[in-house]
């Protein structure tokens, strides 16, 4: 009985790796316009159709004005690409660190103007956090991004910085854009009139009071920093409101807001002292020179510098 349960967990065994192998081997892969080659676990049949859909495409886009239609990339640890164009219709692909995918849809498109719409042959069929993946039916063209039309009003507070964008400090990317791996006319950056109510400026000043450094030394919960202490010439007329972030343009540094008046606000600019110059500098503050490959005390904060809520 002994033997015969050894050879039933032995051929289970072989059984599972020959699966494996053959879930590997039977793999295509994606590569045009795309970081790195996309692996596609599904049948060879399923497969092929994706990966020619997506080379006919690519073919179409060599010919067309290439205005609206496009490889689009909205990039990160678990990210997407996109491809259309008006006769070969299009492909949505979910992926994993631009290595697997996850999964895919594709079908064909109709275009209107500035929208466009697809039309699902094959449906995206994973989910993904116990939420089903599904394909965005409608698309509004800005410039070189491709946004689903119930997403416009986000898209607009991520250009200004505004909302829930504010406190954006992902290096992902919010929205889908041209993929600038690929040549491609780069359209103006026209907003379609239904929408444009939608979009705000960002809002923009400049530091006009910078105060005393305050130095907070380290603790078992967190490190040392430096906190100091502004005044911005932007207020509640401009739409500041409390804890809101203002950017500067120079080494990373965000003014958070404490207090708000009508045509001022008042915040504090914190940085952060690396332990290592505990010991050896002092209680400075520095920022890491790429060119140098070397760490570089923080100049000190200076009136006049810009502030916007403007991501980039």
């Amino acid at each position: 009985m002994k033997k015969i349960s050894l050879t039933i967990i032995l051929i289970l065994l072989l059984s599972c790796f020959c699966y494996s192998q053959d879930y590997w081997k039977g793999s295509e892969y994606i590569s045009d316009g795309v970081r790195q080659p996309l692996i596609i676990h599904s049948s060879k049949e399923e497969a092929k159709i994706l990966k020619d859909r997506w080379q006919a495409i690519g073919e179409e886009l060599k010919t067309t004005d290439g205005l609206l239609a496009g490889t689009y990339v909205k990039a990160g640890y678990r990210g997407w690409y996109l491809r259309w164009s008006p006769k070969n219709g299009f492909v949505y692909i979910f992926h994993y660190e631009n290595i697997n995918i996850i999964d895919y849809s594709y079908g064909k498109v109709e275009v209107s103007g500035s929208e466009v719409t697809f039309i699902p042959e094959r449906e995206m069929q994973e989910e993904f956090r116990d939420r089903k993946l599904t394909t965005p039916k409608l698309w509004i063209v800005i410039g070189r991004n491709l946004i689903p039309k119930n997403q416009i009003k986000d898209f607009a507070d991520y250009q200004s910085g505004l909302g829930e964008y504010n406190n954006w400090d992902c290096e992902c990317m919010a929205f889908f854009s041209k993929s600038k791996s690929l040549p491609s006319k780069a359209p103006r950056f026209i907003i379609p009139n239904q929408y444009k109510h939608l979009f705000r400026p960002p809002i923009e000043g400049k530091i006009v009071f910078a105060g005393k450094q305050i130095i907070h030394k380290a603790t078992e919960e967190f490190g040392a920093y430096i906190e100091t202490p502004v005044r911005v010439n932007v207020g509640a007329i401009q739409g500041v409101k409390k804890e809101m972030i203002l950017r500067t343009p120079n080494y990373g540094r965000t003014v958070v807001i404490t207090k708000v008046k009508p045509t001022y606000s008042e915040g504090t600019i914190t940085d952060t002292i690396w332990d290592e110059f505990l010991f050896q500098k002092g209680m400075i503050a520095t920022y890491y020179d790429y060119e140098t490959g070397k760490y570089k005390p923080l100049p000190p904060i200076q009136v006049g510098t810009k502030v916007t809520t403007k991501l980039f």
